[in-house]
This record gives C-alpha cells, sequence and structure tokens, in this order.
C-alpha cells in the first residue's frame, strides 16, 4: 500500500477528537451510574423513604392533658407512628380528638395493649377483648379518628414460671395469638408485635421452626426489642430476625430503650446524651437500610424521649 493509500485511511484528527470525546463521555456516564447506585440506598435512608419512626406512650392520660405537646413532640423528631396504651381513664371522644390531631400531623395510632399473663390460657380473652374493643371503636369513628392498627406488647418469659415450663407456656401463648390474629383479620385490622431480639432461638410449639418464625408468618410485622446502647450491638442482636423477615417477606421495626432499667446501662441509652442517642439511632437505620426487611425503629419510651430532650 502506497503512502497516500495508507494516508487515506488514516482517521483525521477531527475522527480522533470525537471518538476520544465519546469515550470520554461513556467513562464519566458510567462512574455517575455506579456512584448513583452505590448512594441511592443512602438517600433513600436519609430522606426517611417509606421508613417507620415509632415510639410507645404508655401514660394515655398525656394524650387527654396536652394533646398538642406529645403531637408537636412527635412532629419535631420525625415520628410518623404511635403505639397508644388503651386507658379506661380516657374517653373514647378523647381518643378521637388526639388521633385526629395526629392524622393531620402525618402520623398513625395504633392501640397498644398486652401484658406477660396474656400467654396463659385463662387470659385469652383479655386480647380477644381489647381487639374488639378497637373494632368497635373504628366502627363508631370518622375516617381520620381512627386507630390504624393494634399492638400487642406480651412478654411471658417475665412471668415466674418462664424458665422451668416454657413449652407448656409457649404453647398457650401461640394458641392465644392464633385467637387474636383471626378478630383482627375478621376486623380488618393491622396487628403487631413487640418480641424479643432472642426469640429466634425458641422452637414454635407446632415444630419446624422458631417461634419468632411462625409470628412472622402470621403478623404483619414485629418490633424487635434489640436494647442495647451502641448502634454495632444493636444492629448485631437484630440481624438474625432481619433476614427472618426477610425470608418472610416481612417489614420489622428495631427498637432501642431511653427509659430507667435495672438491667444495666448496657440495655438504654438513658445515661447518654441526646446527641449520641441521635448518632446511633441514625448509625442503626444506616447499617440496616441494605436489608428489605428493615421497616425503621422504634423508641421506648416517648415519656422518657420527651424528658431526655426537655431535662
Amino acid at each position: 500500500m502506497s503512502n497516500k493509500d495508507r494516508a487515506s485511511v488514516r482517521p483525521s484528527a477531527r475522527v480522533i477528537k470525537r471518538y476520544t470525546r465519546f469515550r470520554h463521555k461513556r467513562w464519566t456516564t458510567l462512574i455517575l451510574l455506579l456512584c448513583f447506585f452505590a448512594v441511592t440506598p443512602l438517600l433513600f435512608y436519609s430522606a426517611g423513604a417509606k421508613q417507620t419512626k415509632a415510639t410507645w406512650l404508655w401514660d394515655t392520660e398525656w394524650i387527654r392533658d396536652a394533646p398538642d405537646e406529645v403531637i408537636s413532640f412527635s412532629k419535631d423528631n420525625q415520628v410518623n407512628l404511635i403505639f397508644v396504651q388503651i386507658s379506661t381513664d380516657v374517653r373514647e371522644v378523647e381518643y378521637r380528638q388526639f388521633i385526629r390531631k395526629a392524622h393531620e400531623a402525618g402520623i398513625d395510632v395504633h392501640a397498644l395493649k398486652g401484658s406477660p399473663e396474656w400467654a396463659r390460657a385463662d387470659k385469652q380473652e383479655e386480647g380477644t377483648e381489647f381487639i374488639r374493643w378497637v373494632a368497635n371503636y373504628n366502627e363508631q369513628a370518622g375516617p381520620k379518628e381512627q386507630f390504624t392498627g393494634v399492638h400487642l406488647d406480651v412478654e411471658p418469659y417475665l412471668l415466674r414460671g418462664w424458665k422451668g415450663d416454657q413449652s407448656r407456656i409457649v404453647r398457650e401463648w401461640s394458641h392465644n395469638m392464633t385467637r387474636w390474629l383471626s378478630e383482627a383479620r375478621a376486623a380488618g385490622l393491622y396487628i403487631a408485635a413487640d418480641v424479643p431480639f432472642w426469640l429466634h432461638r425458641i422452637e414454635a410449639s407446632e415444630g419446624g421452626g422458631s417461634l419468632s418464625g411462625w409470628m412472622l408468618e402470621r403478623f404483619d410485622s414485629l418490633t424487635i426489642m434489640a436494647y442495647r446502647d451502641h448502634s454495632d450491638s444493636i444492629y448485631d442482636l437484630a440481624i438474625d430476625m432481619l433476614a427472618e423477615a426477610e425470608s418472610a417477606n416481612k417489614k420489622i421495626l428495631i427498637g432501642v430503650e431511653l427509659g430507667p432499667t435495672d438491667e444495666g446501662d448496657f440495655v438504654t441509652f438513658h445515661s447518654k446524651s441526646v446527641n449520641y442517642f441521635e448518632e446511633h439511632l441514625q448509625e442503626v437505620g444506616r447499617q440496616s437500610v441494605d436489608h428489605p426487611s428493615y421497616g425503621g425503629v422504634a423508641v421506648h419510651h416517648l415519656r422518657a424521649w420527651y424528658e431526655k430532650v426537655n431535662p
């Protein structure tokens, strides 16, 4: 081939420049896409996309005596779900007024109740009556005055006979939960429950898996009481049940403790600063956000939280 022929097939400077620009744009686009996929989960978490931030409210009279205070504090701290204990000291009209205000602030309210004794066969009716009360209340309340779910706090491991008669207690508790689940489903109620972080180690009374797995298959959600004073420890306690919930295609909340306790300082953020608590709460979310089963956090409890921020 002559020099002239070679020159005729050699790309021009303009073509080389265009090709170089194309390659540069292609690599730039690829890098931007990789960055996008790397940071998108964090962006969704920081924006709170569909993440729940819940809290327990045990002193029910608070919603009657100072409802605006409860809602203002909750909203300021990005709470979008409150578990309110049901008490006969608060009238139905007062529940309606509070829930209406909460909904206007973007906060859902679940009816909360339970006790260790509810795991016993002779206490099944108490749980059933609670769920029926919520169902009847919702039938009479306006759409913006209704409880959006029920939340059970039954902790049978606090019973005196737990260590010596665990199998029987688990069997009766499971039987009671089956009845309560049926009542909630019949009423169209979302139903969730508090569970300890170690529940996956307890065998279901029907066999074939863990008790936490049995509950995850049946309840809409569970809240893990992963009470520790450091994000790493909290995540370590929650990770097994996050995996179980993922298999069951369910969302779970990770609960943290702010109140005083006689179980040790490592169980609660009570003696820590507000900044320390908030930093570790955010870190729990960052560590857990890659789990599809992670639904958010729950702070126990609202009064302790309020007094921590307003000493």
